[in-house]
C-alpha cells in the first residue's frame, strides 16, 4: 500500500498486530527516531508525521512509522533555523490519553520542540524498500541524495502494527 493511501484515509482499515510498544501511550516509545515530515489538512483537521526508525530503539516491527492525529486542536513547533539540513532525532517523547484526546510533547537532539493535541490518534509501522540500509550522510549528500534515503508519501509500506485511540461523539 502507499502511504498516500493512509494520509487519503484509504488504507487504515488494515489488519495487523498492536505494536510490540505503542508510541501513542508509552513514553519515550520513538526515542532515537528521526521525524521525516510532518503534513495537515486543514479542512479535515488531520495531522500525520512521518518517522524513519532505524535509530529507534524500542520499535522491532519496521523500519518507518505513520502517526496520524485527528480533530487537530493544537499544533505547535519550535526548534532552530534549519540554515542546514538537520536530522529532527527524537530524544524526548511524551504522549498522554486521557478523555479530552491525545497529546504529544516531543523534544529533539539538536533543539526543538513539537507539541500536538488532538481528539484521536492513529499509530502504524511497517518496512520501505531501501528502510534499513544505512540512513544518508547529511554532510555529504546531495538534497536528492538524502530525499531518497527516506520515506516519502508515495513509498510502498508492508504494514507490520497498527495501534489507535478513539472517541465518541
Amino acid at each position: 500500500m502507499l502511504m498516500e493511501d493512509l494520509v487519503r484515509g484509504d488504507g487504515w482499515q488494515v489488519r495487523a498486530p498492536a505494536p510490540v510498544v505503542d508510541a501513542l501511550s508509552v513514553r519515550g516509545a520513538l526515542a532515537g527516531a528521526q521525524l521525516i515530515e510532518v503534513r495537515m489538512d486543514m479542512i479535515r483537521s488531520f495531522l500525520w508525521l512521518l518517522f524513519d526508525l532505524r535509530g529507534a530503539i524500542d520499535v522491532p516491527e519496521g523500519n518507518t512509522a505513520l502517526i496520524q492525529v485527528e480533530r487537530v486542536a493544537k499544533i505547535a513547533w519550535s526548534g532552530v533555523p534549519a540554515w542546514h539540513r538537520w536530522a529532527w532525532m527524537v530524544g524526548r517523547w511524551e504522549p498522554c490519553i486521557s478523555s479530552e484526546g491525545w497529546t504529544l510533547t516531543s523534544g529533539f537532539e539538536i533543539g526543538g520542540e513539537l507539541a500536538i493535541k488532538g481528539r484521536a490518534a492513529r499509530y502504524l509501522v511497517g518496512n520501505i524498500e531501501g528502510g534499513d540500509l544505512p540512513p544518508p550522510d547529511f554532510t555529504e549528500s546531495t538534497d536528492e541524495e538524502i530525499l531518497a534515503g527516506f520515506a516519502t508519501w508515495r513509498s510502498l509500506i508492508e504494514v507490520a502494527a497498527v495501534s489507535g485511540t478513539f472517541y465518541r461523539g
